[in-house]
């Protein structure tokens, strides 16, 4: 019997109930073993609120294309009797009880505040002033009562999903012990990962909370790019270092970032731009066998101007994901934004503008973002590499050094981490006069200032100029660029 059928017997059924007693429970009983072999269902259940009964097996039973569902009321009893098709998951066996819907997933719940002095991680740490709101989260001065030195206390309700996963990661990869081997085995002087210090539970006012410890740092990058966003060349390339240099190491734990910008990379010293440190890992996740499966419901994750187009697409955090965030961050840092910033909440239109880039490259950072010069070759290489990176595969690192050494003409950074410490010696390449790490020897300025004057092609040679030495004779003031004949004019003085 057809299911419409099933149900139109069904209503006959309560019309028609004015016969006795009896009568009425053969044809139910006709009417249950009618739809048990069309592998529907009849259960008969004693409840209190029939409407409430009913509102949660049609919350439950949503998730199915068709639903059949009617009510057979037994006065004489007291009881329902519930039809469904299809039967889903509820066992039709004789006294057997029907399964509650399943719960569904809980919203993060924002933390309550902490008030200065409450001691957490079995007296550890002893928290102090907020300072800063995350997501779901609240950020804490304090102290450890160990080393007696300044931390950071992230707390959030223990039923949060983000802080948990930054715990994973901490414990799993980032304890100094973890740290220091690695940085022993490859040479490396600086890795900007912050050390894991503590984490746990702890009550206040019968709410569970969860907390992470880890180190103080200076200030943020955007703290530093909100007074000026255009940031000096010669700094964005001691940025990216450190941040390959992390990226490096997470990726040798399988661990992939996917949420790499300003605000989630922290200054040692707030003057010391090869001293920067990659945190949060609120999105980060562990990914020893990626594979490609594009989820349409998780798409876009991450922060919307600089996510992978993996991400867009709703795949989980690549490998190469990461390596192409950089790439947006570095365009970011040097002119000050980006052009799908417009789009705002249309992420399909960022997704777009993203492939839009990666097609042309080269034509769209000089149309589109104005950008020039070894740095932007820098960046064509890596969106390059992350074109021809497939999903499954990982980047190889030494590769990804050697182009930033070629953008800045070899003068500071290292060809790989585990040949030259860190990129702190860049101080040692400049002369005196120049803060910038970017190093122009004797013989090139001479050479420079003899065929300056007469030449024909003045336009390219002042952009040769620029891109060599400009970021050694001036730093840009407020987003505003000194002219290159400034700088041309000095040298030939000289």
């Amino acid at each position: 019997m057809p299911p419409k059928r099933a149900v139109a017997k069904a209503r006959k059924v309560k019309e028609e109930a004015e016969g006795t007693s009896d009568e009425r429970n053969e044809k139910i009983q006709a009417l249950k073993d009618d739809i048990k072999n069309l592998s529907g269902l009849a259960t008969r259940v004693p409840v209190v609120n029939i409407d409430e009964f009913c509102a949660k097996y049609m919350e439950k039973l949503s998730q199915h294309t068709e639903v059949f569902i009617h009510q057979l009321t037994q006065e004489q009893r007291g009881m329902k009797i519930l039809f469904l098709d299809p039967p889903g998951d509820v066992n039709t066996e004789p006294g057997s009880k029907i399964m509650p819907p399943k719960k569904k997933a809980k919203a993060y719940q924002m933390a309550i505040d902490v008030p200065e002095g409450t001691a957490v991680g079995n007296g550890d740490f002893v928290v102090g002033k907020q300072f800063a709101k995350g997501g779901f989260g609240k950020i804490y001065q304090g102290i450890s009562k160990k080393s007696k030195n300044k931390v950071v206390i992230k707390i959030e309700p223990h039923e949060n999903g983000p802080l948990f996963n930054e715990i994973a990661v901490f414990v799993r990869c980032l304890k100094a012990s973890m740290l220091n081997s690695w940085k022993k085995e490859t040479g490396v002087k600086f890795l900007g990962l912050p050390e894991y210090l503590g984490s746990g539970l702890f009550q206040y006012n019968g709410e569970q909370m969860r907390f992470l410890a880890m180190p103080m740092y200076s200030c943020s990058l955007e703290n530093i790019r909100a007074k000026e966003p255009e940031m000096n060349v010669a700094d964005v390339v001691q940025v990216t270092y450190s941040m390959l240099v992390a990226l490096q190491y997470l990726h040798s734990q399988d661990i992939v970032h996917a949420d790499l910008k300003a605000d989630n990379i922290l200054m040692t010293d707030a003057k010391r731009f090869d001293r920067t440190v990659l945190v949060d890992f609120g999105l980060a996740k562990r990914i020893p066998n990626p594979k490609e499966k594009a989820d349409p419901k998780k798409a876009h994750n991450g922060t919307a101007i600089f996510t992978s187009i993996d991400a867009h697409r709703g795949c989980a955090p690549s490998f190469r994901g990461d390596i192409e965030i950089l790439s947006y961050n570095v365009i970011y840092w040097i002119t000050g934004s980006l052009p799908w910033q417009r789009y705002e909440t249309e992420l399909e239109k960022v997704a777009d503008a993203k492939r839009k880039l990666l097609k042309g490259k080269m034509k769209s950072l000089k149309k589109e973002f104005g950008m020039t010069g070894e740095m932007s070759q820098f960046v064509v290489d890596l969106l390059q590499t992350v074109e021809d990176c497939e999903y499954e595969q990982r980047l190889t690192f030494k590769s990804l050094f050697k182009m930033l050494e070629k953008a800045c003409s070899g003068s500071c950074v290292p060809e790989t981490p585990d040949k030259t410490a860190d990129l702190s010696s860049a101080a040692s390449c400049s002369t005196a006069s120049s803060p910038l790490p970017i190093r122009i020897s004797p013989t090139t300025k001479n050479n420079l200032a003899t065929r300056i004057p007469g030449v024909l092609n003045m336009r390219n040679v002042r952009r040769s100029v620029y891109q060599r030495i400009v970021s050694k004779y001036r730093r840009p003031s407020m987003g505003r660029v000194v002219s290159p004949l400034r700088v041309i004019s000095s040298v030939s003085r000289r």
